[in-house]
């Protein structure tokens, strides 16, 4: 008997397997907005007009031997020209990394103030199952933002942060490893309750607390 049905068919199984995977989108896009920072405000510039912008920042500052770590999950509104400011209320940390996700596009903006390299650096995985839970990630702390944008249907977002052995470690061990578990994340602003699992077009951030290593990524089936 010709074996040409048998290749068929193992054909057809790993189609439907890649089918069930999301990929990863590279982060540069062409009407991507962009972060400026002034004195005690981080600015994104670019946003959709009267739309809701997330923000992740990460810093740290050192006075005399006490070193302190700021870390911001907010989300604000843009203007009618497409202008979003987010006030702390103190002085931009020197040594901060940011993030930025439009909730209208999802579009993506990555900035460190000047002085500080941007660390970007690649997604743990190339592929995620498309019922994605969890986030698997080989490092001791992670600032994390996860965001639905609006044209994937009702917008949301949500952040918090997880280390080693934490509450929020899926794995449940101090392993020098994370499982971060997506739907304990926070709420942000008006966001519902995290769902179970990603969808496409969802965009996920994480910023290394200790490092400042970032990475980000929207997601397409």
């Amino acid at each position: 008997m010709s074996p040409l049905p048998e290749v068929v068919e193992n054909v057809m199984r790993n189609a439907v397997r890649i089918m069930l995977l999301l990929f990863l989108l590279p982060t540069v896009a062409a009407a991507a907005p962009t972060i400026r920072f002034d004195d005690e405000a981080v600015v994104v510039e670019g946003a959709t007009a009267g739309g809701s912008v997330a923000v992740l920042g990460v810093g740290r500052e050192t006075a005399g031997f006490l070193s302190h770590q700021l870390s911001v999950w907010e989300t604000v509104t843009a203007d009618a020209t497409g202008v979003a400011r987010l006030e702390l209320g103190r002085p931009i940390p020197e040594v901060s990394t940011w993030a930025a996700v439009d909730l209208g596009d999802g579009e993506i903006a990555l900035a460190a103030p000047a002085g500080t390299p941007l660390r970007e650096v690649s997604f743990p995985q190339r592929g995620l199952p498309a019922d994605l839970r969890s986030l698997d990630d080989a490092r001791s702390s992670l600032a994390v933002l996860w965001v639905r944008p609006a044209s994937q249907g009702e917008a949301g977002a949500w952040g918090g942060a997880v280390s080693d052995g934490s509450d929020r470690d899926g794995d449940g061990a101090e392993n020098r490893g994370l499982r971060v578990l997506l739907d304990s994340l926070e709420p942000l602003g008006a966001s519902p309750e995290p769902s179970r699992s990603v969808a496409p077009g969802d965009v996920l951030v994480g910023i290394d607390t200790t490092t400042l290593d970032v990475y980000a990524v929207r997601l397409v089936r």
